[in-house]
C-alpha cells in the first residue's frame, strides 16, 4: 500500500498538516500522540509495512529501552504537503533541537546492500543531525531483508564490506539541487562525509553483532555453533583479534567432536584459526596448524582441489611473512599456474596468490616483476568488489609501496593518502589495517624529509598499535623501528637508541635472529653508532648485519647492498681506506647489475 497517497495526504488534504499535527488539532485523537523516544528515518519510498515491520524486528532483537517505547515517524511528522518547500533553517536549527531532544534515531536500511536513505539528501541530513548532536543511531530492517543479510553473512562475512563498499553518502541526491549543494555544504564544513559514513558504519556493525548474537542465543546447538563462527570471522574483519580467537576455539571444538578431526568442516575451522594466528602475529602457531590442514586437505580432495590450492597459498604468505623465501616461491609458482588454468585469471583465489606472488618479489627487492602484479590486482578488485572494499584499498597500498620503493615518492604519497581515508571510513581508526597505512604514509613522508608530517602519525599508530595488538606483535614493533629512524634521520640520537634498542630485542625473540626484519633493525641501530661515532659497536653490527643479509636475502638484495655500503662508509670515517674502497667497488657493481635487472613503472 502507498500510504503517503493513499492515506496521508487524502486525509490531510483540507488542513495541509502532518499526520500528528491532524490527530492532536483536528481529528480530537491527541491520546495517539506522546513524546517520542526514537526516531524513525527511512525514505519516502519505503512501503509502510516495511517501516513498521522494521521497527517491530528492532524492538524484538535488540530491547532498545525500558519503559513506553514511541516511534516517531516522518511518513507523521511532516506535511507531506510542504516537505520539500520547508527552508534549509528549518533543517538546520529546528530539526537538529528536534533529534537532539529525542535523544535515538533508528534507520531503517533497504535494501541492505545498498540502503536507499544513502542515497536521499534529506535523510542522509536527519542521519547527519544524529551525529552532530551524539545522538544513539542504531539500524533495522524488515523480517525478510534482515534474514537475507544474515544469510548472506553466514555464508561469506566478507559480504558485510562488501555492502559498506558500495554506501557512500556523499553520492546523496535531492528533487532541488539547491537543497543538495546546501545539505552537502552543511556536511563538508563540519563533520565531512567520511566520518559520517564511519558512523553509520559503527551503527551497521552494532546491529550486526546483536542480531548474530541473537542467533547464537536462540537457535540449536549446531545452527548456534555456524552463527558462533560467523561471529568469529566478523571479530576478526572488524580488527577484534581477541574476541575473535575463544569463538574460533568454541566452534572448532565443537565442530570436531561432532564430525571428526578430518572432516572438511573440521579443517575449514582449523584453517581460520591458522589465519587469525597469522593476524595476531603468532607465525609458529600458524604454520604448524597449516601444515595440517594442507596435508588433511590434499588427503580428503588431492592436491588440485581448490582447497589445497588456497591453502598452499597462505603457507606460502605465511613463509614469506617470516622471511624464508626459498620456500615461499616454488608454492606459489606451482599453485598459481594450476588455479589460473581452473579458476580463470579473475578469481578471488588466483588474484590472492597473485598478490603474494607479488608481495614476494618486492621483499626480494623485484620490483620490475611485483609492480605489475600489484597493478593488476588492484585493477581487478576494483572492478570486482568495489574501490573501497578492504581488499581493493590494500591492493591499493601495495602499489603505493611499490612506488615508494622505486623512488616515486609524490605518486605514492597522492594514493597512500587517499587509502588511509578509505580505510578510516570502512574500518574506523583503530583497525589493524588503517593503522599499518597510517605508517605506511608516515614512511613516505620520511622519505621525503617531511619528518614533522611523519612524527605525529608514527606516534600515533605506535600507541595505538601497542594498545590494539601488543608489543610482540610484527606491526607494532615494524611502526616502533620506524619512528625510530625518524628520530634518527632528525638527530634525536637518545630517543631513536631506545627505540632502536628495545626494537631489536623484540624482533630477535619474536622473528628470529636471521629474518629480514630483524637484520633491517641491526643495521639501523649500527647507522645510529655511526653517527655518534661509536664506531666499533657500529663495524660489528654492520658485519653481522651483512654476513647474515648475503646469506639470507642474497648479495644483490636492496638491504644487502645497503649495508655493503653503510659498513664502507664506517671503513672510511675510521680512515680505513683500503677496506672501505673495496667495499664502495662491491656495492656499486651489484647495485648496477641490479639496477639493469629492473625497468621501473611509475
Amino acid at each position: 500500500m502507498d500510504i503517503l497517497h493513499e492515506i496521508i495526504q487524502p486525509v490531510t488534504a483540507d488542513t495541509k498538516a502532518s499526520m500528528c499535527e491532524y490527530y492532536e488539532f483536528h481529528a480530537g485523537r491527541s491520546d495517539l500522540i506522546s513524546n517520542a523516544t526514537w526516531f524513525v528515518s527511512h525514505a519516502w519510498g519505503y512501503e509502510f509495512l516495511q517501516v513498521v515491520d522494521s521497527i517491530f524486528m528492532f524492538f524484538e532483537s535488540v530491547k532498545p529501552g525500558v519503559g513506553k517505547q514511541s516511534y516517531l515517524i516522518a511518513f507523521y511528522m511532516s506535511s507531506s504537503h510542504s516537505a520539500t518547500t520547508n527552508p534549509l533553517d528549518y533543517w538546520t536549527s529546528k530539526f537538529i533541537n528536534f533529534i537532539q531532544t529525542i535523544g535515538n534515531m533508528l534507520a531503517i536500511a533497504i535494501p541492505y546492500h545498498q540502503p536507499v536513505i544513502l542515497n536521499r539528501a534529506a535523510c542522509v541530513f536527519e542521519l547527519y543531525a544524529c551525529v552532530v548532536t551524539k545522538s544513539r543511531l542504531a539500524i533495522a530492517f524488515p523480517e525478510e531483508e534482515n534474514k537475507r543479510f544474515l544469510n548472506d553473512i553466514r555464508n561469506d562475512p566478507s559480504n558485510y564490506f562488501q555492502m559498506l563498499a558500495k554506501v557512500k553518502s556523499e553520492n546523496s541526491e535531492a528533487f532541488r539541487q539547491e537543497d543538495k549543494e546546501a545539505i552537502h555544504n552543511a556536511i563538508r564544513s563540519s563533520v565531512g562525509f567520511n566520518e559520517l559514513d564511519r558512523i553509520i558504519f559503527e551503527a551497521f556493525r552494532n546491529w550486526t553483532v546483536e542480531s548474530v548474537q541473537s542467533r547464537i542465543e536462540n537457535t540449536g546447538p549446531a545452527e548456534s555453533n555456524e552463527w558462533i563462527f560467523t561471529l568469529a570471522k566478523l571479530y576478526q574483519n572488524f580488527g577484534d583479534f581477541d574476541a575473535a580467537e575463544p569463538l574460533f576455539f568454541e566452534s572448532l571444538n565443537f565442530v570436531e567432536n561432532e564430525l571428526g578431526p578430518d572432516h572438511p568442516q573440521t579443517i575449514d575451522r582449523s584453517k581460520a584459526l591458522a589465519l587469525l594466528y597469522i593476524s595476531q602475529g603468532k607465525y609458529e602457531r600458524a604454520l604448524s596448524l597449516l601444515l595440517d590442514c594442507l596435508e588433511r586437505t590434499r588427503a580428503h580432495f588431492g592436491e588440485d582441489h581448490p582447497n589445497s590450492l588456497g591453502l598452499v597459498n597462505q603457507l606460502a604468505s605465511l613463509y614469506t611473512r617470516q622471511g624464508n623465501y626459498e620456500k615461499a616461491k616454488p608454492l606459489l609458482t606451482q599453485s598459481l599456474g594450476v588455479q589460473t588454468r581452473m579458476l580463470g585469471r579473475e578469481h578471488p583465489n588466483t588474484i590472492d596468490s597473485l598478490e603474494t606472488l607479488a608481495k614476494l618479489y618486492d621483499a626480494l627487492g623485484e620490483y620490475d616483476k611485483a609492480m605489475p602484479l600489484f597493478r593488476e590486482c588492484f585493477e581487478i578488485r576494483a572492478k570486482v568488489f568495489g574501490s573501497d572494499y578492504p581488499d581493493t584499498l590494500e591492493s591499493m597500498m601495495c602499489v603505493a609501496l611499490s612506488l615508494k620503493a622505486q623512488g616515486y615518492y609524490e605518486e605514492a604519497e597522492v594514493l597512500m593518502t587517499d587509502c588511509l581515508d578509505r580505510f578510516r571510513r570502512i574500518l574506523g581508526f583503530e583497525h589493524p589495517k588503517y593503522l599499518g597505512a597510517l605508517n605506511e604514509l608516515a614512511l613516505i613522508y620520511d622519505a621525503q624529509s617531511k619528518y614533522d608530517k611523519a612524527e605525529p602519525l608514527l606516534i600515533e599508530a605506535c600507541e595505538s598499535m601497542k594498545r590494539i595488538l601488543g608489543r610482540d606483535h610484527p606491526s607494532y614493533l615494524a611502526s616502533l623501528n620506524s619512528l625510530a629512524q625518524v628520530y634518527y634521520n632528525q638527530g634525536k640520537y637518545e630517543r631513536s637508541s631506545q627505540l632502536h634498542i628495545e626494537n631489536l630485542e623484540q624482533r630477535k625473540k619474536i622473528l628470529g635472529e636471521n629474518h629480514p626484519s630483524t637484520l633491517v633493525s641491526i643495521n639501523n641501530l649500527a647507522l645510529l653508532y655511526s653517527a655518534q661515532g661509536m664506531y666499533e659497536s657500529s663495524e660489528e653490527l654492520y658485519i653481522d648485519a651483512l654476513q647474515r643479509s648475503t646469506r639470507v636475502l642474497g648479495s644483490d638484495h636492496p638491504n644487502t647492498l645497503t649495508s655493503t655500503n653503510n659498513l664502507a662508509s664506517c671503513y672510511r670515517e675510521k680512515g680505513e681506506y683500503e677496506k672501505a674502497k673495496i667495499l664502495f667497488i662491491i656495492a656499486l657493481s651489484e647495485q648496477t647489475e641490479f639496477s639493469e635487472k629492473l625497468t621501473p613503472t611509475p
